[in-house]
């Protein structure tokens, strides 16, 4: 085998070319070959050859341009020993980090996690995702957390363009809010145990998400200014950062719900102040309370599958009936415009009459000549 003649130098990380003296013979099967040899960024030693010295060369420039901008990488990593890596270094909330591990653990490392990650294309992910045996939204939710990963990969230099890109899923059925009923949350809250009894109404009453709801204390319910500030989640038993910036914010309450509030934690303090906590005085999250939700679910005779977060949606409802703009309710909720519209357009009143007298005023007005 022959390469390009180039002397190498180990201290400057320069690709190698080096001629060799006695080329193979055809009659072994092979002619002439054209080598290029570097080290990469881990120091281990690489190598490609080619048939015509130019394509050698071009490669050896490729090779030392990306050595200088600190871009190239080992190409034999596999895409689960770079997505471990990945994982490693992000700031990902508890539950972020239960649902990424999952994602890749169950159906993204089975499907190729021993491959090269520069062997995986579009056309592999595409099958991939569409061969996932779960629903539609959990497919795209599944997606859009191995995606991270081949982003990383282009911006090490490892490969040249994401094969998530411009990958086609089946659209999720649409499904409209349904909210949960007034009669339905006395219903829950009667259903549950005493010391949870508050918070179906609470959740109600402020629209507050789970993990929000498990990780408020006392001091942030103000019966001075009739305020809940939101400040923190609770997930995966400890306190973590809210969801969103959007997320920090300070919502209203009537003063029914602050004296529902008082009453509640003089009868069931909590050791570290929290508003709800268990029999030994110690807070709460969504994981440990989920199976005493589906219980007083099904005692309230609630429909099968109503969940906790659908509390947060008899929220939004309630304020849309009052009167209340796109703009308010999604700083109630802590989301943006955009994304409490694409949930609840459904819920505002319609102007159907306005639309029609607008279109019939239009239509007869006289003609002008």
């Amino acid at each position: 085998m022959a390469v390009i003649h180039d002397a190498w130098h180990s201290k400057t990380g320069a690709a190698q070319c080096r001629e060799h003296k006695k080329p193979p013979s055809k009659a072994h099967g092979y002619g002439l070959r054209w080598q290029v040899r570097w080290r990469d960024a881990n120091g281990v030693q690489q190598k490609r050859s080619y048939a015509k010295k130019g394509d050698a060369e071009d490669k050896k420039k490729a090779v030392e341009s990306a050595l200088i901008r600190g871009q190239l990488t080992d190409p034999k990593v596999t895409f689960k020993e770079y997505a471990e890596k990945w994982r490693a270094s992000q700031p990902h909330r508890p539950t972020t980090v239960e649902v990424v591990g999952n994602s890749f653990e169950k159906h993204a490392y089975p499907a190729f996690g021993s491959r090269r990650l520069i062997s995986i294309t579009q056309s592999d992910i595409q099958s991939w995702a569409v061969s996932l045996p779960v629903a539609p939204s959990t497919a795209r939710r599944i997606l859009s957390n191995v995606g991270p990963v081949f982003s990383a990969a282009v911006r090490d230099g490892i490969i040249g363009r994401s094969p998530c890109q411009g990958i086609r899923l089946p659209q999720p059925p649409h499904r409209e809010i349904v909210p949960t009923s007034a009669s339905q949350v006395r219903a829950l809250a009667a259903s549950l145990p005493a010391r949870l009894a508050l918070l179906p109404v609470l959740l109600a009453g402020t629209g507050v998400r789970p993990g929000e709801c498990f990780g408020l204390r006392v001091a942030d319910v103000d019966s001075v200014t009739r305020t809940v500030t939101v400040r923190q989640q609770r997930q995966g038993g400890v306190d973590a950062p809210l969801k969103t910036a959007r997320s920090h914010r300070v919502i209203p309450v009537p003063k029914s719900l602050l004296d529902a509030v008082a009453a509640h934690v003089e009868v069931f303090p909590s050791k570290d102040g929290y508003v709800f906590s268990d029999a030994k005085g110690q807070p709460l999250d969504e994981h440990r309370f989920r199976h005493v939700w589906h219980r007083a679910v099904k005692a309230a005779g609630l429909p099968k599958g109503t969940r906790i977060h659908d509390l947060r949606h008899t929220y939004a409802s309630a304020l849309i009936a009052a009167g209340a703009t796109p703009v308010t309710v999604a700083r109630r909720l802590g989301d943006s415009v955009i994304t409490t519209m694409r949930v609840y357009a459904h819920c505002w009143p319609t102007d159907d009459d306005q639309t029609r007298l607008a279109v019939d005023a239009f239509l007869s007005a006289p003609q002008v000549p």
